[in-house]
């Protein structure tokens, strides 16, 4: 949130449906606290994306998509 890595209210474990022994990923869920202040956040950074070029916003989404592969 706003740049800081913030503890969660819980832990969502995720399986392999075919190995349910195979654990793929702990997912951090974020408590109402946590969500209320990265809706906030969020909202007041929009007017500075929505400015940004759409050319801009372009690459740095296909730059995000290439870190995600």
């Amino acid at each position: 949130v706003s740049g800081a890595v913030r503890e969660g209210k819980s832990v969502l474990e995720t399986h392999s449906p075919e190995d349910r022994s195979l654990r793929i990923a702990s997912v951090s869920l974020a408590g109402v606290e946590s969500a209320e202040e990265a809706v906030s956040s969020l909202r007041a950074f929009f007017p500075k994306w929505r400015d940004t070029p759409v050319s801009t916003r372009a690459e740095i989404l296909f730059k995000a998509a290439d870190l995600m592969e």
